[in-house]
């Protein structure tokens, strides 16, 4: 993540307008090319044993039988809520980060500023997700759920008002959409790699990033329509909106399990 973060921040500077028609632009997708090649090649030779291999090897904790439905229904709504916040945060992303060259552009900002624009939402995005996974271990997973919702709606929002207010402006709209997005997903990954056996972790995992990307594909197909009809300020409040379904099942199951904490009795 540290790499990319690296990579998106000084792209900008080696991708302007001068660069690119000096041929610099299709150099850097060669050397993107190579990159990737050489990062197979090195994962292919040196991750050895296999992480799946050594993690199906481990002793798997039986589960405790359910008392009145109470844990199994917990774990349930565990699963729902980090598939929500995935989704959420993928897809408030994508349709906010879409189409803000794209606006940015129709008002004549610089490709180099819009350059530095995205750079400033990558840098929110991957530099501090070594701070969310911090934040998760100490304040637990829905805790930085809720902080990365709670992120991403005020970006929507900031988003709305810095829309006309230049590039500048957009640019922090950008960094709290990315510190946001890192937020809820790395809360959220956290949440759902938890939750059940070894293989059945993998089946939701793998039915998760289906769903993720599926709905991210359908906010960047839509994204580009509604700028057109409505712009980009009101783009950025219905990404506000978006948030608010897993806003209220992460409200709804936390007093679920409120519920659920088995009281002392009564001498």
């Amino acid at each position: 993540l540290w790499a990319a973060t690296i990579g998106a921040v000084a792209g900008p500077a080696l991708g302007t307008g001068a660069a690119a028609r000096a041929g610099t632009l299709g150099a850097a997708y060669l050397v993107s090319v190579v990159c990737y090649a050489l990062a197979a090649a090195g994962s292919f030779a040196l991750l050895r044993p296999d992480p799946s291999s050594l993690a199906s090897a481990l002793p798997q904790t039986p589960r405790a039988a359910p008392a009145s439905g109470g844990p199994e229904r917990l774990e349930k709504d565990s699963v729902g809520i980090a598939v929500a916040g995935l989704v959420t945060s993928q897809c408030v992303m994508v349709l906010l980060m879409t189409m803000a060259p794209v606006h940015l552009r129709e008002h004549g900002v610089a490709v180099s500023a819009v350059g530095w624009v995205m750079s400033s939402h990558v840098l929110g995005m991957y530099a501090l997700t070594p701070l969310s996974g911090i934040l998760v271990d100490r304040l637990g997973g829905k805790s930085v759920l809720a902080l990365g919702l709670a992120l991403l709606a005020a970006s929507g929002l900031v988003g709305a008002v810095a829309a006309t207010h230049g590039a500048v402006a957009l640019a922090g709209t950008m960094f709290l959409l990315g510190t946001g997005w890192s937020c809820g997903f790395v809360a959220s990954s956290g949440l759902l790699a938890t939750q059940g056996s070894y293989a059945e972790r993998a089946r939701t995992q793998g039915r998760a990033d289906s769903l993720v990307f599926a709905s991210a594909t359908v906010a960047s197909l839509v994204s580009g329509p509604l700028l057109g009809a409505i712009g980009y300020g009101r783009l950025c409040l219905i990404g506000t909106g978006l948030v608010l379904p897993a806003a209220l099942m992460l409200a709804r199951a936390s007093r679920g399990r409120d519920q659920h904490v088995p009281r002392a009795a009564h001498p």
